[in-house]
């Protein structure tokens, strides 16, 4: 009588998130092999049997581990040892946008997608964990229409692989067109801060875009005289026509 023979491979090499299955393959050279009795020891706790395989998911904290598997005729027996290999070679996702303020016009759409780089994995998952109460999740994307006041709120996004992730944050500053000094108004004052800022030298407005009143691209006279034609004589507001 010769002893049954054992023929699955002796390794499996796993990552996190991995699903296993490892079948037993045996043979018996003097039978059909259907009396062969097989059994599994030191399996690991994450690991479940079902005849003669065993399966489970391989984690994140999971390390390195072996079990042995046995089969027996009744009279000889073979064994192996097996290793369980967990590959924690992959890499953090990385977010690689740098923008600490973004600007959105009072109005006007914004949206926003994190930049991920990742040399391991192409599927990420993307939770907010704050965004404006003026937006929405879209398809992982944050989507609104800023409102007509002016308003800072903060984005904090976080990006995940299976094990591991990344963060980061910016604030969105709403500002009003015209309101070049930032006080959340459009009156006179803000068309005197352009002339100031043009022929003196005067602070800048903050953010430059929201003295651009007429949406020429440029920042000259003409952008004080839209507001003072807007505040007292009933012109158009401030960026009326602007896309």
């Amino acid at each position: 009588n010769d002893p049954p023979v054992i023929e699955a491979p002796s390794s499996i090499v796993l990552q996190p998130g991995d699903e296993l299955f490892y079948e037993a393959i045996v043979y018996d050279p003097d039978c059909d092999g259907s009396e062969l009795q097989i059994t599994f020891e030191g399996l690991p706790s994450w690991c479940i049997v079902s005849g003669d395989s065993i399966s489970g998911t391989a984690e994140c904290d999971y390390t390195d581990t072996t079990f042995t598997v046995i089969v027996s005729d009744g009279d000889l027996a073979d064994s192996a040892l097996v290793l369980i290999e967990i590959d924690h070679s992959n890499q953090s996702p990385t977010v690689t946008d740098t923008l600490t303020l973004v600007y959105v016009r009072n109005g006007r759409p914004f949206s926003y997608y994190p930049a991920i780089q990742d040399p391991d994995d192409s599927v990420h998952t993307i939770e907010y964990i704050k965004y404006p109460y003026w937006c929405t999740i879209i398809s992982d994307t944050l989507i609104g229409i800023a409102p007509q006041e002016s308003s800072s709120e903060s984005v904090q996004v976080n990006v995940h692989d299976y094990c591991n992730s990344d963060s980061y944050g910016f604030d969105v500053i709403v500002y009003l067109c015209g309101d070049t000094n930032a006080d959340g108004n459009v009156n006179v004052s803000d068309g005197v801060a352009v002339i100031n800022f043009v022929f003196v030298g005067g602070q800048p407005p903050a953010p430059l875009e929201s003295a651009d009143t007429n949406c020429d691209s440029h920042i000259n006279v003409s952008d004080a005289i839209y507001i003072i034609n807007f505040v007292f004589v009933g012109g158009a507001e401030p960026c009326h026509d602007c896309p």
